[in-house]
């Protein structure tokens, strides 16, 4: 039961249009009445484009992040280079960039666009809060259609286990 509210609660939108053009179909037939059925093809159209321009948004899209070590101290500030790169001839519009990490205090997160061949980068710096053993997880790059009905995701990279230890006494 919990997984059909999963389905629906994730294609909340999609499945809105779909009963918009079933209800407009039925209208259309049973009435004969010319905008019911302009709703329909509209609608018709529209799902296999949305589909197709989210599909091509993460066509070509290559990311990576670069982290100097592994091994850090309580207190202490680490850099991460996050760079995304378009290597494709369409441009992306709406690219939403993740890194899922389950150290505290440590998040990479942004929508970015990007024009055809081009490249972004960005440095992203955390400190350690706590000492521990952390994984800092795969850059995932996420994008759909404009509509919001369609969204894909495409990981990168691979996790990372990093080590926090205990800051030195003098």
């Amino acid at each position: 039961m919990t997984a059909i509210f999963r389905f629906i609660q994730r294609y909340r939108s999609l499945l809105i249009v779909c009963v918009i053009l079933v209800a407009s179909s039925v209208t259309a037939f049973s009435t004969g009445f010319w905008l019911p059925f302009r709703l329909a093809y509209v609608i018709a159209l529209a799902l296999p484009l949305c589909l197709l321009w989210a599909r091509l948004s993460l066509w070509g899209i290559h990311a990576e992040i670069e982290r100097p070590t592994s091994r850090l101290q309580q207190g202490q500030s680490f850099s991460e280079r996050v760079s995304v790169q378009n290597r494709s001839w369409l441009s992306k519009l709406w690219l939403e960039i993740d890194e899922p990490s389950d150290l505290p205090g440590h998040a990479i997160r942004r929508v970015i666009s990007l024009r055809p061949l081009q490249r972004r980068s960005w440095k992203a710096v955390s400190t350690c809060r706590r000492r521990g053993v952390f994984t800092l997880g795969r850059v995932t790059v996420t994008s759909g259609d404009p509509f919001g009905l369609f969204r894909f995701t495409k990981s990168f990279d691979r996790p990372q286990t990093d080590h926090v230890y205990p800051q030195p006494v003098e």
